[in-house]
């Protein structure tokens, strides 16, 4: 009885993403093309449509794999299933930054291939959320997560469109946040070797965790306030809208975001 409680749920969740998708597809194909070219009208309301569809297609690749479990099934037919898992992750990070170089140099008028990269990466980045084993735990949150996006997305563009100017002091700004990113990333691995007590390296992460997410929330209100910039050149006609690079600068901080609330919680 449980069981099937459960997996009307994914059901009707996964019927709510998919209704959702394509509404999101409806209204970018309106928006975001004039003669089949990109338009620079409507730029921010393009650039978020682009970023929460490739966080729904992301939810609706966990919904799919939590209800017939597609990655658990294919890696059990593996005897070293663990090893796989690793090399596949690997793989895919590694094509990940691929066609995220490649997909910088193609030309925004070239919308099938830019949209094709565009989709293969959001696909590969999910494929690799699926083989973190945080599939389970975006799936139990989604309305949670959804209502936490919704609050960040625009928490973060109203600082970074009317405050941006003030809290980016500087032109170096991201690359400033990087660095430190780096760092505390570095401090994480390195801390494992060293500290053995279950209690104070969960809170140790905990710390790092917190930390980062403040990180990618930095980077966000600076991401929005380049939004707000590149939408005054493109309606003065200095730049061709790029909605798939766009989006997706916003999509990695974003996700981020998630999946460090997921693991602090």
């Amino acid at each position: 009885m449980i069981k099937d409680i459960s997996r009307d749920t994914i059901f009707f969740k996964l019927v709510s993403c998919l209704i959702i998708i394509i509404t999101i597809c409806i209204l970018i194909a309106t928006y975001s093309f004039k003669n089949g070219k990109p338009t620079c009208h409507n730029y921010i309301l393009n650039t978020y449509l682009h970023t929460i569809l490739s966080l729904l297609l992301i939810f609706m690749m966990v919904l799919v794999n939590d209800k017939y479990n597609i990655i658990g099934t294919l890696l059990m037919n593996f005897e070293k299933h663990n090893l796989l898992k690793i090399i596949l992750i690997i793989l895919f990070i590694g094509l990940i930054i691929g066609v995220s170089i490649l997909i910088s140099k193609v030309k925004p008028t070239n919308v099938l291939l830019s949209y094709g990269l565009w989709l293969l990466l959001i696909i590969s980045f999910g494929i690799v959320l699926l083989l973190n084993n945080l599939s389970a735990k975006l799936s139990n949150n989604l309305t949670l997560i959804f209502i936490s996006i919704i609050i960040i997305i625009i928490t973060t563009a109203l600082l970074g469109f009317y405050l941006g100017d003030d809290i980016v002091i500087s032109s170096n700004w991201n690359t400033y946040l990087h660095y430190i990113l780096w760092s505390i990333i570095g401090t994480l691995l390195i801390s494992s070797f060293f500290i053995k007590n279950k209690s104070n390296i969960q809170t140790l992460y905990n710390i790092i965790y917190m930390i980062i997410i403040i990180i990618f929330i930095l980077l966000l209100i600076s991401n929005n306030k380049e939004i707000r910039d590149h939408s005054l050149l493109c309606n003065n006609e200095k730049i061709t809208p790029s909605y798939t690079i766009e989006s997706f600068g916003m999509f990695i901080k974003l996700i981020n975001t998630f999946i460090n609330l997921l693991r602090f919680s």
